[in-house]
């Protein structure tokens, strides 16, 4: 490391004089490198302890004197500059992204160099690629390994996350999910068997063998053609093994067949317009980011109707904001004020048709969100909570709407198909039984307690050898009927707190087989995808021009890397939002502007824990009816028109009380 050096002349505070004595930094950085030879060290025997030469050696140290605290302040801030300095350039250099620093490992390698001080030998290139990496390896092996005991206790989930590129590659990644996390096993290059069922079924069957069978008690897949032959043939195979469609995506179809209303498609391709049009100039960017604290509107999510919702999210809370810009005296003085397309998109802002159907979408979105949200958590396993929530999403878009039947029927039809064709399964229902939250307050006599209970005896009939049901249907009344340790009073108080895992682990003794069967269900997962990786990283990895040699170690590395970021993720499980991704691509439609075809005065409130008000006012019923139909006098009167009713408190800031959804 190149040795700091200090100006003097930057720092006149350094030179000090005290009584006769001068105290310059050169002197002091020469007296720091005589080193004081030091005899051999003496024993204190007891006949020493109270002597003076005793007492000097447990006399403390005197303070440093307030011109040396100075200097050494100083010396360690260049110090520290020059090392960052470094530090910036390499990143650079290395194309390492800057939020790499946020990592709890970047924090141990700095202090481990640190203590090692300036003679530190940097590990070189082989050492990196062989017996350095080889060791993170086995670390990550072992990690794996200490968790294989609940795998056998309590079983676990195997995860088949695919993804298609646009060259049609398909990639497939297995990762198994217990209570103590998901890890990732291996990435599968699945383009010549991802169309065939069998292919899939032997594909998924060699990973449940290398798991080890009886670990396994659920496979979770997409429901594309071929997996669901691959889960029937599994289920063939291995009758006591369950293979569940992945909910995250059956609800990502039912948000693709909403957005194709045709009010909601229009109202879409005027946001993505919008936002395009302020996001490729730079001038109107640094407007929007002076008026509303953002260079984009756009707000990254992990699939594409996450990304949708979360910005129409945002755009609904810079409303006002939005307007605020558009009136400027920035914009109106610009040139993209008197073009064509910039008057007309600067008008969307202004049309209260627009606004209603944002909020109109969000009415709809949000419910379904939620369960989204809950799916892709790492927090607490949804499966014993999935059942309940479907059912509040339903109602809660019903209760959005007053009750009147006629704006949300067609949406409820679209929710029920999906689910009832594509994920509805026993397992849910028996979540539903053995979370306490839910079973001890529900309503018996209703028809739906019946599914509920026949899906927990199904379950319990696959899962479960006869001789053991026997038991566990024995120890079922206590349960039921809230007795011995389930109806202690402290029991009954944690109901509602504690998640069913940690409930049943603590609280269920009286009843052990039956508190071992409802581990085994609640641990469970109800998503096939950890999280958003960088799939082009796998992608990468099966690039096929490569020696046998640089393959395993690029295999080991994608290895080491996709399970540290599962583990970070799970660490942080409390403090993320699973739906959120901060990256967007440049092709995404929000950029581009081009939507993908696949894709009275009170408050009209959504819920009464939202803020999501309908934006009222007086309109025709003709107001632009085609995209970009009216004449430009007629855009002229009419934002001169909503000027004037639009007032500085207007202006203000919407407040919203849902955290969970701020930026």
């Amino acid at each position: 490391m190149k040795k700091a050096s200090l100006n003097v002349e930057k720092h006149p505070k350094l030179v000090q004089s005290h009584g006769s004595d001068n105290y310059e930094l050169g002197d002091i950085e020469a007296n720091k490198c005589i080193r004081k030879k030091k005899g051999p060290r003496q024993e204190e025997g007891p006949i020493d302890a109270g002597s003076s030469y005793a007492q000097k050696l447990k006399k403390p140290k005197q303070a440093k004197s307030e011109e040396e605290f100075f200097i050494h302040e100083a010396c360690k801030k260049e110090l520290r500059d020059e090392v960052c300095e470094a530090m910036s350039q390499w990143m650079c250099d290395a194309s390492i992204p800057f939020d790499a620093v946020n990592y709890a490992s970047f924090k141990t390698m700095m202090d481990s160099m640190g203590k090692c001080g300036v003679c530190i030998k940097p590990p070189s290139y082989c050492e990196m690629w062989g017996p350095l990496l080889s060791k993170e390896a086995n670390d990550m092996v072992d990690l794996i390994d200490s968790s294989k005991e609940d795998w056998a206790r309590y079983g676990c989930s195997l995860r088949v996350d695919e993804c298609m590129y646009q060259n049609e590659r398909t990639i497939v990644n297995f990762l198994v999910s217990s209570p103590k996390g998901t890890h990732f096993l291996q990435s599968v290059d699945a383009s010549d068997l991802s169309k065939c069922g069998e292919a899939m079924f032997h594909l998924i069957d060699s990973f449940i063998e290398r798991i080890g069978e009886t670990k396994v008690i659920q496979v979770v897949t997409d429901d594309a053609t071929s997996n669901v032959l691959a889960g029937k043939l599994l289920e063939e195979k291995r009758p006591h093994l369950c293979w569940t469609p992945c909910a995250g995506h059956c609800i990502n179809l039912m948000l693709k067949d909403i957005v194709k209303l045709p009010e909601f498609v229009r109202t879409l391709k005027r946001a993505m317009r919008l936002n395009a049009y302020v996001y490729y100039r730079p001038f109107l960017t640094n407007l929007l980011k002076r008026h509303c604290g953002k260079t984009t509107l756009v707000r990254g999510g992990v699939t594409r109707f996450a990304t949708i919702y979360l910005t129409l999210w945002r755009i609904h809370k810079l409303k006002n904001k939005l307007r605020q810009m558009f009136l400027s005296d920035d914009w109106r003085n610009s040139k993209w004020k008197k073009e064509r397309v910039g008057k007309k998109l600067s008008r969307t802002v202004w049309f209260h048709w627009f606004w209603n159907n944002v909020v109109y979408m969000l009415r709809i979105f949000r419910p379904l969100v939620r369960v989204l949200r809950l799916v892709s958590s790492d927090k607490k396993p949804a499966m014993g909570y999935i059942f309940e929530a479907m059912d509040h999403a339903k109602e809660a878009i019903a209760t959005a709407f007053d009750g009147k039947e006629e704006r949300y029927k067609e949406i409820i039809k679209i929710i029920d198909d999906r689910w009832r064709s594509h994920v509805n399964s026993p397992l849910h229902a028996a979540g539903y039984y053995l979370n306490p939250e839910f079973f001890y307050s529900q309503d018996k006599t209703k028809p739906k307690y019946e599914e509920i209970l026949i899906g927990f005896y199904q379950t319990l009939e696959k899962l479960v050898p006869s001789d053991e049901q026997n038991k566990i249907l024995e120890q079922l009344p206590l349960y039921q009927n809230a007795e011995r340790l389930f109806g202690q009073q402290i029991v009954i108080w944690q109901r509602n707190i504690m998640s069913p895992v940690s409930w049943w682990s603590l609280f269920g003794a009286s009843a052990p087989n039956l508190q071992r069967f409802a581990i085994k269900v609640l641990s469970l997962t109800c998503s096939a995808s950890g999280f958003q990786p960088d799939w082009s990283i796998f992608e990468h990895l099966h690039y096929k021009k490569r020696n046998s040699l640089a393959q395993k170690r690029l295999n080991t590395s994608v290895f080491v890397k996709y399970n540290h970021m599962l583990r970070r993720r799970y660490d942080a499980r409390d403090h993320i939002d699973p739906i959120s991704y901060g990256y967007i691509d440049d092709n995404n439609e929000w950029l581009t502007g081009t939507m993908d075809v696949e894709c009275d005065d009170d408050e009209d409130k959504i819920m009464p824990d939202d803020d999501l008000t309908l934006d009222v006012g007086i309109e025709s019923e003709n107001e632009e009816v085609e995209e970009f139909g009216e004449e430009e006098d007629e855009n002229d009167a009419l934002v001169a028109a909503l000027e004037d009713d639009y007032s500085e408190e207007e202006g203000s800031e919407d407040s919203f009380v849902l955290s969970d959804f701020d930026d």
